[in-house]
């Protein structure tokens, strides 16, 4: 257990800074590896796993075991670019896409009418035209996803929100309210603008087989000027450039209006009644009228044979949005040069996603977001790196077949299932003793806590090849292109959720990769899942003394089973439903509490930013709960075995011990820009907030540490809850 005391700095005062006095040490000797913005506990793991991952798909003697292993071999094969095709054909798979989708005028001189934009009703819609390439259910405008229905967790409903936005927070649009929004701007539509260059430059490359005719077509799109023949070609690519920024900067515009009808983030994914709208398709077809959505709702389920009838039902998950989203399209349609800002913001998130998979001047395009995201020396991931993380969701889960047969104890599940039910017996305890709750919630709270659900390290259908295998039927990776095999597995995946729509939840099925470093509630199972990935030091090792296994992995099991009762967690019974099953006063009072919570965290700061309290309020009561009640079960478990204090680490106590874990969990070290953009978009405070709030709620914490009354770490204004 050397490492603990090499992450500190003992120079300094716990009671002034525990943050410090925990990773001191871990600040000072590390640095933020090239190409990315933060390092910590967790991100220091997953590198560790995807090592081991890479090693093991390079490696000539690795058996695979069933098909879907040697498809993700395939895919691999293909994203590092084996046959270095991606580079001989730079952006021309991406470049035929657009043209059967219709074209995009931005890189092609026809002037077709936008294949966006449909008059068939007597009236101008959005329409979303299939490539034939795959059958794409993508969309812009509005996100169309399937999740399980919030008051009936047997089944799953369509479910309707939010369109796309390039900038990675509706917030960050304001370019007028700090400096570092009008970086993130500018350098989003730097890199917009490369994208555009690339496929112009590559188009024009194509066109060369043309007859000097269709170069004048092309050329002519620009409308530079009526004497662009006398212009040398440096003007010439000067002013396309700047009629590419034009058409980018327009985008950006489109995407703040649509920023400005966004919800904020805690109110999108706030459970509360206005938040659950079913509509009928039939409704969305006279509510929404900017398209058809029975002809779209074809266009999805159509090749597969299958249908929606009128009545099926779908989640609207933000009414007002839907609602305003309706009165601007349907201006846009109507305004020739409205309409053709729409045909390009469709176009490019069209284009954005899938220039990954295109060759490495594509990938560099993307600098001038990271450098500001950053570091000014920001350089490219290797190869290799850059594919296994930005890996599809869908092919992860053979990733991890390869990586537990090798990599994961099964004994360990046996250990930390032990932990869960200590865990669930001091909630349980604390539940009985709260003043501020009544008889009767408590009562449905303890049976929420029974019939929590643990799923510890992975699923039995990941390391069973056959069971495996049936979900990646009909996939058929090739040699031939990565772009094409990212079609292919979108395709077969596109497949597995069209079939689900019309079955009942299954309730067996993880929600990510075993092989990921994550732990999460599922409050529609009312489960909470620790993946193989975090049972992995410094979260977990057998070897570890109880009190370390408490701080570390045991407050990371609380911290779940807490978010069952956070400010959305608890709205969920214990069947998974969404149903007001607390009583009014205990409402109030949990509301009165939490508001300490929203208080505290608001009030501090990075850099000058204050931190979003209401945007972290979930995760702070996960953090502040997860912390007390896994030391309450560590007390129940030294109590009931008589077990010792443990001393043996330079003098370091029992509870002292248990603290030191749970922040070195969260040691970390990140650049400014990452800490603002973490501020902004995360559901998770700052590490260091998560440390220093917590520790400062605590009164054990100040008993441990001797803290005086006076001490930063030991406030007189507390925020208890459980």
């Amino acid at each position: 257990m050397s490492e603990i005391t090499s992450l500190m700095d003992q120079s300094i005062d716990p009671c002034t800074d525990f943050h410090k006095f925990a990773c001191g040490g871990y600040i000072k000797s590390t640095s933020i590896p090239v190409g990315y913005n933060q390092w910590n506990q967790f991100t220091q793991n997953y590198e560790t796993i995807l090592l081991i991952i890479k090693n093991l798909l390079e490696n000539p003697n690795t058996k695979y075991e069933g098909e879907a292993e040697r498809q993700a071999k395939i895919y691999y094969d293909s994203c590092i670019d084996k046959a270095n095709t991606r580079e001989e054909l730079q952006g021309n798979p991406l470049i035929n896409l657009l043209e059967l989708y219709g074209g995009w005028d931005v890189i092609n001189a026809d002037n077709k009418p936008s294949p966006f934009i449909d008059e068939s009703s007597g009236f101008k819609q959005i329409r979303f035209p299939d490539s034939g390439f795959a059958n794409e259910s993508d969309t812009e405008l509005f996100s169309l996803d399937l999740n399980i229905d919030p008051k009936n967790s047997s089944r799953y409903l369509l479910t309707i929100s939010v369109g796309k936005l390039t900038l990675p927070n509706r917030d960050i649009y304001d370019v007028n309210a700090t400096p570092r929004n009008l970086k993130l701007y500018n350098a989003y539509l730097k890199y917009m603008t490369n994208i555009g260059n690339l496929l112009l430059s590559n188009s024009q490359h194509v066109s060369k087989k043309f007859d000097s005719q269709e170069k004048e077509k092309k050329l002519s799109y620009i409308d530079i000027n009526k004497t662009h023949d006398l212009l040398n070609e440096e003007d010439r690519q000067k002013q396309m450039g700047d009629q590419l920024k034009n058409v980018m900067s327009n985008v950006l515009e489109f995407e703040r209006i649509i920023a400005n009808i966004t919800p904020p983030l805690k109110t999108l994914y706030t459970f509360d009644e206005s938040r659950y709208v079913v509509m009928s398709l039939k409704e969305l077809d006279e509510k929404f009228d900017f398209m058809n959505w029975t002809r779209y709702a074809n266009q999805i389920f159509g090749p597969h044979n299958l249908s929606l009838s009128p009545d099926h039902p779908f989640w609207v998950r933000s009414l007002p949005y839907m609602e305003k989203l309706t009165i601007l399209v349907k201006r846009y349609l109507n305004d020739p040069k409205l309409s053709k800002v729409l045909n390009d913001y469709i176009m490019w998130h069209r284009t954005k996603p899938l220039t990954n998979y295109l060759s490495q001047n594509y990938r560099d395009a993307f600098g001038p977001v990271q450098r500001a995201n950053n570091k000014e020396d920001y350089e490219e991931l290797p190869v290799w790196k850059k594919c296994l993380k930005e890996w599809p969701k869908f092919m992860q889960f053979p990733l991890s077949s390869l990586y537990l047969r090798s990599n994961f104890n099964s004994k360990d599940k046996a250990k930390v299932e032990g932990m869960v039910d200590l865990i669930k017996v001091a909630y349980k305890e604390r539940l009985k003793n709260l003043d501020w709750m009544d008889e009767l919630t408590k009562i449905k709270s303890m049976e929420k806590v029974d019939s929590l659900k643990s799923k510890i390290g992975y699923p039995e259908y990941v390391v069973d090849p056959v069971e495996l295998d049936q979900d990646y039927q009909g996939l058929d990776m090739r040699g031939d292109t990565f772009f094409k095999n990212f079609f292919r597995q979108k395709r077969v995946n596109e497949v597995n959720v069209i079939n689900r729509v019309f079955r009942p939840v299954d309730k067996k099925r993880w929600f990510l990769p075993p092989h990921s470093v994550n732990a999460y509630y599922y409050p529609s199972k009312n489960e909470i899942v620790f993946l193989a990935g975090i049972l992995r030091k410094p979260y977990y090792d057998k070897a570890y003394p109880d009190p370390y296994l408490f701080g570390a992995i045991g407050s990371i099991i609380s911290h779940e089973i807490t978010h069952g009762f956070d400010d959305n967690g608890r709205k969920f019974d214990k069947d998974g439903n969404w149903n007001l099953w607390w009583t009014n006063k205990s409402i109030v009072s949990f509301v009165d509490k939490t508001n300490c919570y929203k208080d505290q965290y608001s009030d501090y700061s990075i850099n000058g930013h204050k931190l979003n309290g209401k945007l972290a309020l979930g995760d702070n009561i996960a953090d502040n709960g997860g912390v007390a009640i896994s030391l309450q079960a560590l007390k129940n478990y030294q109590a009931k075995n008589k077990i010792a204090t443990f001393t043996s680490i330079s003098n370091i106590t029992d509870d002292q011990l248990f603290y030191l874990a749970f922040a070195q969990a969260f040691c970390s070290k990140e650049t400014p820009e990452a800490q603002y953009l973490q501020i902004k978009t995360d559901f998770h405070s700052p590490n260091k907030y998560r440390i220093i709030g917590v520790v400062s709620n605590l009164k054990q914490f100040s008993e441990a540490y001797n803290c005086s009354a006076k001490s930063i770490m030991n406030p007189i204004k507390k925020c208890t809850l459980w």
